[in-house]
């Protein structure tokens, strides 16, 4: 799942609008929304943060990918 998606997601299950998760966030409407689209891709601890003031977290885990 990208940060895109994550960040779609997370706004549209917390119920906020774009200007208040913006705030929340510590960014602008602005670039929540080229984050969403896709078109601007947030780093890591950017991510974090938006999760956080949505009221989630993201979660990573790692599998094997089994050897041929």
């Amino acid at each position: 799942m990208d940060a895109a998606v994550l960040l779609q997601e997370a706004r549209g299950r917390s119920g906020l609008s774009r200007r208040q998760l913006a705030q929340r966030g510590g960014t602008s409407p602005s670039t929540l929304s080229a984050y969403e689209s896709g078109t601007s891709v947030p780093s890591v601890s950017t991510l974090e943060r938006l999760l956080l003031a949505a009221g989630f977290e993201a979660e990573a885990n790692l599998r094997p990918v089994p050897t041929t």
